[in-house]
């Protein structure tokens, strides 16, 4: 499960962090990709309906702008490409203007080689290169949020470092002041996410939307002490598999991360099953034996990336551990297909 998409969670947590974001929040309402063919700025015929879609857009909201990023492959001089590049996106701004867009609302950028999306020694990268990105863009209303960082039995803000995403886009690497608080300045109306991630302590996901009601906010974070455990809630299996979908990544990326942070732990991961109004399922049921391989797909994750064996250990509990043996619902299902991380020590 490694991948470079999969380390983002990672290299956010070790970039430079700030206090404040900039006091302009602008977010993508609409985009698409044209591509061109090789020494040429004009528009192909399946540039037309992309085009369209998006003046269709901006004719329903005139406040937004709109943003062109123009490209070329790296055949030719720099200073040719770069030329080429500004023809492309006149080119596209002079399409959108035809659908009555006017030239106000313009922001572009010619790039040429510089910022290649692909390899450049193959066809297929040459030609995703040649390329522009047109965005419709919003700047939202803002709000300074202000909250603090706090251990859940004490009260006691705790330092922490907190990922800021809304939805899949990540904002900004936030690091606390030594009594946990921190400030940021985000949309209106906007679902906000923060991983919390804090040495001794379980890291937390906590989901908010904005709103100018809600500026100050207490997040608490619990102590990873020994007979703790906590749900692994974001990981998604295919049913009746111990294989993880692609949307588990970040959970699992906040796992190891949790390790890291925590060279002296040791845990358990414990995999467990929704098999409702039964006796224990014996240790050579199939149902036994997935709740052991999830644990243990888990546990050899963290292995491949570099966490030491002694550190881990993996059991399956079948349906030994329920929480809700009569389970009618969807969510006390997913209480009881759960994966758990237990403190050892």
């Amino acid at each position: 499960m490694k991948s470079i998409l999969s380390a983002s969670i990672l290299l956010l947590f070790l970039a430079p962090v700030r206090s404040q974001s900039s006091l302009t929040i602008i977010q993508t309402v609409d985009s698409c990709i044209v591509l061109f063919d090789f020494g040429n700025a004009a528009l192909r015929p399946e540039a037309d309906s992309a085009l369209q879609r998006l003046a269709a857009s901006w004719r329903k909201d005139s406040s937004l702008w709109v943003r062109i990023t123009a490209h070329t492959d790296a055949i030719g001089s720099t200073a040719d490409n770069e030329g080429l590049s500004r023809q492309r996106a006149a080119a596209i701004e002079a399409k959108l203007q035809s659908l009555g867009l006017p030239l106000r609302v313009f922001q572009t950028e010619a790039f040429g080689e510089k910022k290649p999306l692909a390899d450049n020694n193959t066809d297929k990268g040459r030609q995703l290169n040649r390329r522009a990105t047109i965005e419709l863009l919003s700047a939202k209303p803002s709000f300074e949020l202000r909250a603090l960082i706090v251990d859940e039995k004490t009260g006691k803000g705790v330092e922490s470092r907190v990922l800021i995403h809304i939805g899949d886009t990540y904002l900004d690497t936030i690091q606390t002041n030594r009594a946990g608080g921190f400030s940021y300045k985000l949309p209106l109306g906007t679902e906000v996410q923060f991983d919390i991630f804090t040495p001794g302590y379980f890291v937390e996901t906590k989901t908010i939307t904005t709103q100018t009601a809600v500026k100050r906010l207490r997040f608490p974070v619990r102590p990873a002490l020994a007979g703790e455990r906590i749900n692994l809630r974001y990981l998604y299996f295919v049913t009746d598999e111990a294989t993880l979908l692609p949307r588990s990544e970040p959970e699992l990326q906040k796992l190891l991360t949790f390790m890291r942070l925590n060279p002296g732990i040791r845990v358990e991961i414990a995999g467990h099953m929704s098999y409702t109004d039964a006796p224990p399922v014996p240790k050579d049921s199939w149902q036994f034996e997935l709740s052991y391989s999830r644990a243990r797909m888990v546990h050899d994750f963290l292995i491949d990336n570099g966490i030491a064996p002694e550190r881990l250990s993996f059991k399956g509990y079948g349906n030994w551990e329920m929480r809700f043996p009569s389970a009618d619902k969807e969510a006390e299902h997913r209480e009881n297909r759960r994966v758990e991380l237990r403190v050892l020590e």
